[in-house]
């Protein structure tokens, strides 16, 4: 199955409240200006999904320091 590549920019913001530093990230996901079929949306679903549980363990790992 071929996949269109999916450009990713994870952008980290640093924000200060009270005098923790808490660090958002946004997150965002270029498919292109392509019609995609069905499988090609669900791959990308799927990638979206990945890359969301990867920030969310990188978040949690801020979080405990």
């Amino acid at each position: 199955m071929v996949r269109r590549r999916t450009v990713i920019r994870l952008e980290k913001q640093r924000k200060s409240e009270n005098r923790f530093s808490s660090v958002k990230w946004n997150v965002h996901i270029n498919l292109g200006k392509r019609n995609y079929r069905t499988k090609d949306m669900l791959g990308a679903y799927q990638d979206m999904q990945a890359i969301s549980n990867k920030v969310n363990k990188i978040l949690e790992r801020e979080n405990k320091r």
